[in-house]
C-alpha cells in the first residue's frame, strides 16, 4: 500500500520546501525558508504562533490572522482564524497550506475580506517556495502523482 507525499491543501497548489529537485536544499534551508515566510506574514498583519505549535503529529500552526466577524444569529461579535501551517511530507519535503478556523457562517462582506486576505497570503507562499505543485491523480493504491504548477 502506498500513499501520497502531501495530503491535500486548501491553497490553490502544493507550496513545497525541500523535496530532491530544489537545488541545493538542506536541512538548514528548512528553518530558515519558514523563517522567511513567518516573517512575510507577520509584516502583513499576522501573529507568530507560539513556538509553532503542533496541530497534530505532521503539522505546525506557523502564523494566525485574526479576524473579527459580526454574527447575525447571536447578534455578536465574533472572531475567526486564517492559520498559516507547515505540514511535512510522507517521503521528503514540506508543504505550506492555509486553513479557516471559526469562519464559517461570515457576511458576504467578511468573506471578501478573508479572500483578499487570503490572495496576499497564497502570493507570499508562492514567491516563498521554489517548488509549486498540482496533484494529477491518486490510485487506489493510495500512490499519488504530481506535475509542477
Amino acid at each position: 500500500m502506498s500513499t501520497c507525499n502531501f495530503s491535500t491543501p486548501n491553497t490553490s497548489k502544493h507550496y513545497c520546501i525541500g523535496l530532491e529537485n530544489d537545488d541545493n536544499f538542506d536541512d538548514i534551508d528548512y528553518d530558515m525558508a519558514i523563517d522567511d515566510v513567518v516573517y512575510q506574514l507577520t509584516e502583513i498583519g499576522g501573529k507568530e504562533c507560539e513556538k509553532r505549535d503542533w496541530m497534530d503529529n505532521d503539522t505546525r500552526r506557523l502564523v494566525r490572522f485574526s479576524i473579527d466577524w459580526f454574527d447575525h444569529d447571536y447578534k455578536s461579535w465574533d472572531v475567526g482564524y486564517l492559520t498559516v501551517t507547515i505540514e511535512g511530507g510522507y517521503y521528503q519535503g514540506a508543504m505550506f497550506d492555509i486553513y479557516r478556523e471559526d469562519l464559517d457562517t461570515v457576511s458576504n462582506t467578511t468573506e471578501r475580506k478573508i479572500e483578499k486576505l487570503w490572495d496576499k497570503i497564497e502570493k507570499i507562499l508562492a514567491d516563498s517556495t521554489p517548488t509549486h505543485l498540482h496533484r494529477v491523480a491518486v490510485f487506489s493504491n493510495g500512490e499519488g502523482v504530481y506535475e509542477r504548477a
